[in-house]
Formats: structure tokens, C-alpha cells, sequence
């Protein structure tokens, strides 16, 4: 289980043919999904900051619903495991390379 920063407004609904589903969550079912090992899809971003997250709030904030603006704070307010998804990501790429 991980806890990462999402902002979106489109998804992947359905999945490719040939994917596998690496991880979910209640707002996104297909929120990880790799195809032949070679092609992953994340539709979480261990790449944005903390600061970035905040601005992004800031930003669209009066546009979100306002119990989506509570979470959003709360989730920036706590840690994510960035670091633990860029190793995942890292290892991906690594045995994908090997083949």
C-alpha cells in the first residue's frame, strides 16, 4: 500500500489488452498498470512536491468541491511514499532492460 499524490481529471477506465493492474484506489481503479513488462502506466505522481501540491490546491481549490479541498489538504498535510514508487519505478526499468 502506498500513499501518493494524484490530480487528474481524465483516467484509464478500462485497461489495454494484455495489462496488468499494479494498484488501484477507490477514486481510481487502474491507477497502476504495466503491459508486457516493458510499458508502465502511473496515474499517481511521485514526482510532485509538497509545495507543488499545495500550489496546485491553491490554484484549483475554487474549483473542487469542497470536501475534495479537505482531503486533498489532509492527504498534503501527511507523508507519501514517493521515494518507495521511484524504487518500484527504478526496478521496472531495470528488469525491462534485462529482457
Amino acid at each position: 500500500q502506498l500513499t501518493l499524490y494524484a490530480a487528474h481529471d481524465e483516467q484509464v477506465v478500462e485497461l489495454p489488452g494484455g495489462a496488468l493492474r499494479l494498484g488501484s484506489d477507490a477514486g481510481c481503479r487502474n491507477g497502476a498498470f504495466a503491459i508486457d513488462g516493458h510499458v508502465l502506466a502511473l496515474q499517481f505522481h511521485p514526482e510532485f512536491s509538497r509545495e507543488f501540491m499545495v500550489d496546485l490546491l491553491d490554484a484549483f481549490g475554487p474549483k473542487l468541491a469542497p470536501e475534495a479541498l479537505t482531503a486533498g489538504r489532509a492527504q498534503v498535510a501527511g507523508g507519501v511514499d514517493a521515494p518507495l514508487a521511484w524504487r518500484w519505478i527504478a526496478q521496472f526499468f531495470d528488469q525491462a532492460t534485462l529482457r
